[in-house]
Parts: C-alpha cells; structure tokens; sequence
C-alpha cells in the first residue's frame, strides 16, 4: 500500500483553554479516512514539526488510526459532547513488530503532539477545552 505524502495539505488553529489561560496552536490537519487512518506512520521525528490534528467526520462511528510510530507521540483525546480533554498521555513505540491499530469513538478530535506539548500547553484532563477555528 502507498503512504499519502506528508505533511497533508491543509492546516487548522486548535483554541486550547485551561482555566483563564487561552492558547492558539496551529496544527496539521488530517480529516479524511485515509488520512486519519495513516496519521503520523512513515515520517520520522525529525518529519512531526506541528501537532496533527485527527478530526473525525462523524465522532460516534470508529474510526481507526495505524499506530506504528517510531518515536514517542503524546496524545490527547477531546471528547464531542463537551470539548473537553478525556484522555492524555504518552504513546510510546512498539517494541515488537505487527500492525498497531487503534481504534477512536465519541471524541471530536485526536491531537497527536511532539513530546512536551501537554506540559507546555498545561493540558489537564476535564479541565482543558480544546476546538478548532
């Protein structure tokens, strides 16, 4: 199977609010099945600049993304009902070989970030929002 080119084409700024603090980050946007599907596979660390964006068409179907990174991703995941961040954390790379694929419902967005972007941007689980413009 080819690989789609990289970086994809379009990008998108992601409004991140913790508290009073309110941030803007632009972001790498991948919003097509395929896309999504192949999120940040083939790129090495020094290819992931920016945070990628999975912004899902319909956020109660599955949507599935290959998780065969060469280095660690953090990974937030923003739930559709509320904006809020539900899940963050580290994806670190696999050990062994295989096809690693994850499988996403009910968040409206997945931003897949550079270690340190949780840190920097003080993501905190239920508290931040995060949305695009």
């Amino acid at each position: 199977m080819k690989h789609l080119p990289f970086p994809f084409d379009a990008n998108i700024v992601l409004q991140i609010k913790t508290g009073k603090k309110k941030e803007q980050l632009v972001c790498e946007l991948a919003a097509s099945t395929i896309e999504i599907y192949q999120s940040l596979n083939y790129r090495s660390k020094k290819d992931f600049k920016i945070p990628l964006v999975l912004q899902f068409e319909s956020s109660i179907v599955q949507s599935l993304s290959l998780q065969n990174f060469s280095f660690p991703v953090e990974q937030i995941c923003i739930d559709y009902r509320d904006g809020k961040a539900k899940k963050a954390g580290l994806i670190r790379p696999a050990k062994t070989p295989g096809k690693f694929i994850h499988g996403y419902s009910e968040f409206s967005l997945v931003i897949l970030a550079p270690v340190g972007t949780i840190e920097k941007y003080g993501i905190t689980i239920d508290l931040t929002v995060c949305g695009v413009s």
